[in-house]
């Protein structure tokens, strides 16, 4: 048996790059771990999770990636379009590692959440792709 090599982490760094590459900037930034007091709008990559899913010797996972938006402001559209353009990056989407085969990225769920009570006017919207992964 070979041993199994880390799917998860070559998961995040694939979709940090593929989000990196094709969201706009001017609509958001997009980060893996948020600098301290960094304020929205942005997108961040959230939880990841996997689930083995061999049947044979070879190691094949299901990962599932959560990504989460973040807006302040007074028009939640904007929230909803950076969600959108998340999953225009990712949805149905190769991603690409010399060491990983990606099946192709697929969406899942999202949702948007009202504004906050706190203050009114910051939206939250988190959603969630699939995407089975094996070594090269």
């Amino acid at each position: 048996m070979i041993d199994p090599i880390d799917l998860m982490d070559a998961t995040r760094a694939a979709v940090f790059r593929r989000l990196s590459e094709q969201v706009p900037n001017s609509l958001c930034p997009v980060f893996d771990d948020v600098p301290q007091n960094t304020q929205p709008p942005f997108l961040k990559i959230g939880a990841i999770d996997t689930q083995n899913e061999e049947s044979r010797d070879g190691q094949f996972e299901r990962l599932t990636v959560e990504i989460i938006a973040i807006y302040r402001g007074n028009n939640r559209s904007v929230l909803l379009k950076m969600m959108h353009a998340g999953r225009r990056a990712l949805d149905r989407q190769a991603l690409n590692d010399a060491n990983v085969n990606f099946l192709k990225t697929r969406f899942i769920t999202a949702s948007a959440s009202d504004a906050s009570k706190d203050d009114g006017v910051t939206y939250a919207g988190i959603s969630n792709y699939e995407i089975f992964a094996e070594p090269a």
